[in-house]
């Protein structure tokens, strides 16, 4: 089953919609329903809660003469049954706990109903073909992922020790800095500037610069690295007084299937900063 789900989550990694190569000011985001690849993706993790649903058996299940019935009458389990078991596997932990502790059956069997039996072809023991018991477990089951994917993208990564007030963006200043870096470092690198004039309970500005670097350390010419971040700073400084302000630079280097990046915090540093 992860390889099917690895499958079809190709395309979604090829296109970068998991966000692995997004550098932002703001904190990380993982933005999965953007980018119509991930509801493909969607479409594998949904097998893994349908997989049984047809004769309560799996390909797995099938291949080594399992299935899944129904615990108090040993019929097949209804397709409905088989995705609430199979749903359960979101507690994966507490399922291999409750497994240890009891082989038997696990969380998903107790709340479906069900139990794992040696499949027997004479029995007969096969659900009913009706289309219409199919449709809700197939519809919740994309749904369930989908869902997952969305609630992720509340939740932000990266959190650093500086809380910005959004409100407080300077376009100004975030402009003129902008410029003056892309006008002495344009053969090195291309910056984005976002300056704001409030910190959250702190009484200092905050400045976030992204330098894209266009060259590899082994290909450009001139500044070393340390050089180049120095300078960098420095020319911030000469803007913006160095007592009043908090800031961070994150250089980036983007190859093709690859991407290098280091921070370094200057300014007022605060309790937590990280590089």
């Amino acid at each position: 089953m992860f390889a099917i789900v690895m499958l079809f989550s190709f395309p979604a990694m090829d296109h970068d919609s998991f966000g692995l190569f997004r550098v932002t000011h703001e904190p990380y985001k993982l933005q999965l329903l953007n980018d119509p690849w991930v509801y493909l993706g969607m479409f594998g993790f949904s097998l893994v809660f349908f997989k049984d649903c047809i004769n309560g058996q799996s390909f797995a299940k099938r291949i080594i003469k399992i299935q899944v019935v129904d615990n108090a009458t040993g019929a097949a389990a209804s397709p409905m049954q088989c995705f609430t078991r199979n749903v359960c596997l979101l507690l994966f932990p507490f399922e291999v706990l409750a497994v240890l502790a009891e082989p038997d059956r696990r969380i998903g069997d107790k709340v479906a109903g069900t139990r794992i039996v040696v499949y027997n072809p004479d029995t007969n023991n096969k659900t009913e073909r009706s289309i219409k018991k199919y449709i809700a477990p197939l519809l919740l089951s994309y749904i369930v992922p989908v869902a997952l994917a969305f609630l992720l993208g509340t939740v932000s990564f990266n959190k650093s020790a500086t809380a910005f007030v959004t409100a407080s963006y300077n376009e100004q200043k975030s402009r003129s800095l902008q410029t003056l870096l892309n006008n002495n470092f344009n053969q090195y690198y291309t910056a984005s500037v976002k300056y704001y004039d409030s910190i959250e309970n702190k009484n200092f500005d905050y400045v976030s610069m992204i330098c894209q670097l266009k060259n590899a350390e082994q290909k450009r010419p001139g500044l070393t690295y340390s050089e180049l971040e120095s300078q960098t700073v420095s020319m911030v400084y000469s803007l913006f007084p160095q007592e009043q302000l908090h800031g961070k630079i994150r250089f980036v280097y983007r190859e093709t299937n690859s991407i290098t990046t280091w921070n370094h915090i200057f300014g007022i540093r605060f309790d937590g900063d990280a590089e």
